[in-house]
């Protein structure tokens, strides 16, 4: 009976762990990234691997990197380089969150558009993002250094959550 044990242990890890619905991802071939250190990792509903470093976003289409970097004064690139969270909603929309806030990526026009965030103007200089999520009823939640948005990317726009603990 013990010897079973193990194989079966593994089987149901195995299959629980498919059940979550975690990919593996390998590449063929060495890859060398060119902004380390990589903070999140998405791929997209296209195949693109996206990669959130300091130094900018990355996009990987399995052969060539492209780099997007913020450019001061330009509202279509990301508003920071420092890349901290990446999620792709339900509706396939790329959504990226810097150290100033957050970000959505629109395909059909190849640019970002900036989502203003509610917060207090005299601590604007520091917005992390730190995570996006979304709920199965489509609610955007965006857990950020300021504190916990809400909203849908219907309208693009989220609302500041207030909290006590207890």
């Amino acid at each position: 009976m013990a010897r079973y044990f193990v194989p079966l242990f593994l089987l149901i890890f195995t299959a629980f762990h498919e059940l979550q619905g975690e990919k593996q991802i390998s590449f063929d071939r060495h890859i060398s990234l060119p902004n380390n250190p990589v903070f999140c990792v998405t791929q997209d509903s296209k195949g693109f691997m996206w990669f959130g470093t300091k130094n900018g976003l990355l996009r990987f289409d399995g052969y060539d990197f492209d780099v997007f970097n913020a450019i001061d004064g330009d509202s279509t690139t990301i508003n920071y380089d420092w890349v901290w969270s990446l999620h792709n909603d339900s509706k396939g929309n790329l959504w990226v969150g810097t150290g100033f806030g957050l970000n959505i990526w629109l395909p059909k026009e190849n640019r970002f558009q900036n989502i203003k965030l509610p917060f207090d103007k005299k601590n604007a200089n520091s917005f992390i993002v730190r995570k996006i999520f979304e709920d199965p009823s489509g609610q955007l939640w965006i857990g950020t250094n300021r504190g916990l948005y809400t909203g849908t990317s219907k309208n693009a726009s989220l609302k500041s959550m207030s909290c006590t603990l207890i």
